[in-house]
């Protein structure tokens, strides 16, 4: 087995032990898939996501696959990111500091003017633990009755997003490439 086909077994068990990690906090997270991460990496996030018409030989741009194509020689990246959340309702307030992977990616020059590449990053994440509070009444041979009831709310998981793309450079300064996207993970609600 080549050095590739190990790194590329090695990312895939990654996938497995990332999904299980709670990734948010945030209320929000209960609706739809959760809360959305951004589709880029550090470098490219940092120039406000304009990585659609960035090109570089060193950096594996997942967000434009055309550029796999310009690759020179393997490259593999992984990122991590950081949040410091803050909530605050009435006299209530919790802190929390969540670090999660923000991307795993390989790619490599596969032929002559051909590039492959495959990332790993998270999609979506759902962390939350709500309960609510309410008074019903209840009404019962002309009797008026007021019960308390409480609702717990749980969220926890998120969607992750595999990404497998080839390239081809047709001339010296212009390329195609496709990305094909696997997204995979479960979200648990009670």
């Amino acid at each position: 087995m080549n050095k590739q086909s190990s790194l590329f077994y090695f990312l895939l068990l990654m996938s497995y032990f990332a999904s299980g990690q709670i990734n948010t906090y945030s209320p929000y997270s209960y609706f739809g898939l959760g809360d959305l991460y951004g589709n880029g990496s550090a470098v490219y996030n940092s120039m406000g996501g304009l990585g659609t018409g960035v090109l570089n030989n060193n950096h594996v741009n997942f967000i434009n696959p055309a550029s796999y194509s310009f690759l020179h020689q393997t490259s593999f990246e992984f990122g991590v990111k950081t949040s410091f959340l803050n909530m605050q309702e009435m006299d209530l307030e919790q802190n929390n500091i969540v670090s999660t992977l923000s991307h795993l990616s390989l790619g490599f020059p596969f032929a002559e003017k051909v590039g492959f590449a495959v990332s790993l990053l998270p999609y979506s994440s759902v962390g939350y633990q709500l309960s609510t509070t309410e008074n019903i009444v209840v009404n019962m041979d002309d009797i008026n009755e007021s019960v308390e009831t409480q609702s717990d709310y749980y969220g926890s998981g998120g969607i992750n997003n595999m990404k497998f793309g080839l390239a081809w450079q047709i001339q010296p300064s212009i390329s195609i490439g496709l990305n094909l996207n696997y997204f995979f993970g479960t979200i648990e609600r009670e």
